[in-house]
């Protein structure tokens, strides 16, 4: 649904340009010359000139249009910072979200590693953006992102996203930067801190033939 215009750099929603090659945009995934296809039947979009099969490239044309609308209103909502139990123990937010100015943003696209590098600053503080389109993670690679940010010391939080039609235009992307919903954290250094907390005070069960005794059942 977006493109680049050849001439200037700009990138522009399928809804913001001329009809058929005369829209002069190419696909910002693999620079290919893009056709506006705004017919009656079916909903606005982009194709290749020449059919090509471009791997990623809807994809990637969202990471670039939430990039600059980033850059361009400087803010975006956190989600809460929630930390879970592998227990009947109800999770528990240990740092509510809230809407932050941003103070820079950066985005970098390797062609051949997806998915691209959305990185937001606030002040000293950097967080990546992943976006979630179509359930594209399992838990496997959660856990392998989880393992990234902890490595990088970088906090990541994901945005899911049903399908791409539903971000057709920046306004709808709008919507999923201000609003504290469809996003969780898959490494938070404060959530970290609050598990190692956890951890320090926890009572250790008592050994018991194969297992442990049971603490709920000794009222621990």
């Amino acid at each position: 649904y977006y493109g680049v215009v050849a001439s200037t750099g700009e990138l522009l929603s399928v809804h913001d340009v001329e009809r058929g090659l005369a829209c002069g945009c190419v696909c910002p995934s693999c620079g290919t010359r893009l056709e506006a296809r705004k017919g009656e039947r079916k909903a606005y979009h982009f194709a290749h000139e020449s059919n090509k099969e471009c791997l990623y490239g809807a994809e990637i044309s969202v990471y670039l249009a939430f990039y600059e609308l980033l850059k361009k209103t400087k803010i975006f909502f956190l989600p809460d910072a929630v930390l879970s139990f592998n227990s009947c123990k109800e999770d528990e937010i240990v740092k509510y979200g809230c809407m932050i100015p941003l103070t820079n943003v950066e985005f970098h696209n390797d062609p051949t590693n997806y998915p691209p590098e959305l990185l937001c600053y606030a002040g000293e503080n950097c967080f990546q953006i992943i976006l979630n389109i179509e359930d594209y993670y399992n838990e496997s690679d959660y856990r392998s992102i989880k393992e990234y940010g902890k490595k990088n010391d970088l906090a990541i939080v994901v945005i899911d996203i049903d399908t791409l039609d539903a971000l057709s235009s920046f306004s709808e992307l709008q919507a999923y930067i201000e609003s504290p919903n469809y996003k969780t954290w898959v490494f938070n250094r404060v959530i970290e801190e609050w598990d190692r907390k956890y951890r320090e005070i926890a009572v250790e069960p008592a050994s018991f033939e194969n297992g442990h005794l049971c603490l709920a059942q000794k009222n621990q």
